[in-house]
């Protein structure tokens, strides 16, 4: 759901309601691509009311488990880094620090999928997650070899 509801941002988007009639958002291309898309074939109408922002003055932080998120004040915009480490050689640690702006969204994340672990597709679907994940849409791993016979898509879905 987040490159899903990061197509609003990359929209501009940020006052909308959403009605689903189903259990899921569709997963589509596994991508926030095909949403953008639509948004722009749709387009936006502006609304009168001034746009109301929040802004970040000091860092704030949740931990658990000894994974974290925190938003610290940046004065020139949205600044977004993102850091995973799995214990895999396909994955590993990798990070990447973008200044996020609708534009950058759009030229370097819209068409990056999700990724998930075969060993998990049981667990989670038993839990009624991942009900539309394929390997049309979501990049599949196991061990460390990725099972889309495609392979990656696009650059931002490397795996380094």
């Amino acid at each position: 759901m987040l490159f899903r509801s990061a197509a609003l941002y990359a929209s501009g988007i940020d006052n909308l309601l959403v009605e689903i009639d189903g259990a899921e958002v569709p997963i589509m291309d596994g991508s926030s691509a095909p949403f953008i898309a639509a948004i722009d074939r749709a387009g936006l109408v502006a609304q009168k009311s001034p746009r109301r922002y929040l802004r970040v003055l000091k860092p704030v932080r949740v931990e658990k488990d000894g994974k974290f998120s925190e938003l610290v004040p940046f004065a020139r915009g949205f600044r977004l880094t993102v850091e995973i480490d799995f214990p895999t050689a396909l994955i590993g640690r990798q990070k990447k620090t973008l200044d996020l702006t609708p534009e950058s969204f759009r030229d370097e994340l819209q068409h990056a999928r999700t990724f998930g672990f075969l060993k998990d597709v049981d667990h989670l679907r038993k839990a009624g997650f991942a009900l539309g994940a394929s390997l049309e849409n979501t990049v599949a791993i196991d061990a460390d070899v990725i099972l889309n016979p495609e392979g990656l898509r696009r650059s931002e879905e490397h795996t380094s």
